[in-house]
């Protein structure tokens, strides 16, 4: 295939294993000046061999850690300097550690998101805690400034406390229910908490991307939403300080993909 790459700068994040190494070797044959920007030196430079040998124009391993801002800009400066300019940056990394969110230690979610969350969408969120009150995990997070302004997102500095108790009602078909109860009505909480867990809502267009079974599960049954619904929602009257409550069943539509969902 012939993509008029030919001498073109790519740089290419996380370049050097699995799918970052096959999009590595893609460009080579391209003849594209790659760099494999890299933490794992080792297997970097095993890309960089295959990538000369399949007609890359050149190949350069630069070791880069993509949490360290200054790693990143040292990156890219050496990349301007040996080859001019940057055409092409695939910001391939990400990476977890493969137990279930409850399993995990704070600092291995913490470098989880922190490799995951704010490489791609660089300052969504500051995670302040998280751990388990009762029959709940709970995520507690400072919005501070992101990528999109619908999200509601604070300046530096002013960011608000948001906090989602959580609990998984039922395992579904590459899927499952949860249960959020909220101690704050950000906007999008519950969709940005999620989604910072590795699980956004089925559906969500804005936070999470659902995979190629659930898409087309979601077309066929005309299901064009992120999949949440209110169950409960109360407050004290501002005038009479009364508790009001109020309770709405599952939607036909989201019932239908529920029923679709069960294993």
């Amino acid at each position: 295939m012939n993509l008029n790459l030919g001498g073109k700068s790519v740089i290419v994040t996380g370049g050097g294993s699995n799918i970052g190494r096959a999009i590595s070797l893609a460009f080579a044959k391209e003849g594209v000046h790659l760099t494999v920007a890299e933490i794992d030196e080792g297997q970097g430079q095993k890309v960089v061999a295959e990538a000369q040998g399949l007609g890359a124009a050149s190949a350069t391993l630069v070791p880069t850690d993509v949490t360290r801002w200054e790693s990143v800009q040292a990156m890219v400066r050496e990349v301007e300097g040996r080859a001019g300019r940057v055409d092409v940056l695939v910001n391939n990394v990400g990476w977890t550690y493969d137990r279930l969110f409850v399993e995990k230690e704070r600092t291995e979610w913490e470098r989880e998101i922190q490799l995951n969350r704010k490489i791609k969408h660089p300052n969504v969120a500051r995670i302040h805690d998280f751990g388990t009150s009762g029959d709940y995990p709970y995520i507690t997070m400072e919005y501070i400034p992101g990528v999109d302004l619908r999200t509601a997102i604070q300046r530096e500095g002013r960011g608000k406390r948001a906090v989602t108790h959580w609990r998984r009602l039922q395992i579904l078909r590459a899927a499952a229910m949860v249960e959020c109860r909220l101690e704050t009505g950000r906007t999008h909480q519950v969709r940005v908490h999620m989604a910072s867990l590795g699980h956004p809502l089925l559906g969500d267009p804005v936070y999470g991307r659902s995979g190629k079974n659930s898409r087309e599960l979601l077309k066929n049954l005309n299901f064009h939403r992120q999949a949440l619904h209110a169950a409960e929602l109360g407050f004290t009257h501002p005038v009479t300080k009364h508790r009001l409550s109020f309770a709405s069943g599952m939607p036909a539509d989201m019932q239908e993909l529920f029923t679709a969902l069960l294993v």
